[in-house]
């Protein structure tokens, strides 16, 4: 990932306007952002935090395989099957109904003004 990282001219413009323009709206413009200026202690703890990932990272990838695979880890099946219980049937049984079958000859439809007509003419 951090493989050449210098020579990424777009990265190193980015990376130094974020950079800049969080600095400039904490310190300089604060009533625009409704910030407060930090000490230098407070921006310390605040690079620290973020970077701490990239920390752990780093020290995770320098961990021999040995001890890696000390530790148990049951991994997650995702291709089987999980037994429908609950919310989940109820969506399937919904999700399983077809609308519109053949069977019910929803395509015979009579407008109810002609009923209404039919009937009139039926009782005179």
């Amino acid at each position: 990932m951090f493989a050449n990282i210098l020579h990424n001219w777009y990265f190193l413009f980015v990376l130094a306007g974020e950079f800049a323009l969080q600095f400039l709206t904490t310190n300089n413009i604060p009533d625009v952002t409704r910030t407060c200026s930090l000490t230098k202690k407070e921006w310390g703890a605040c690079v620290m935090l973020g970077s701490t990932p990239l920390l752990i990272s780093a020290l995770l990838k320098c961990t021999p395989r040995r001890w890696v695979e000390k530790f148990k880890v049951g991994l997650i099946n995702e291709s089987k099957e999980e037994a429908e219980t609950g919310m989940l049937k109820a969506f399937n049984q919904v999700n399983a109904i077809q609308v519109g079958s053949k069977k019910d000859k929803d395509d015979d439809y009579k407008d109810a003004a002609e009923d209404d007509a039919a009937g009139k003419k039926n009782a005179l």
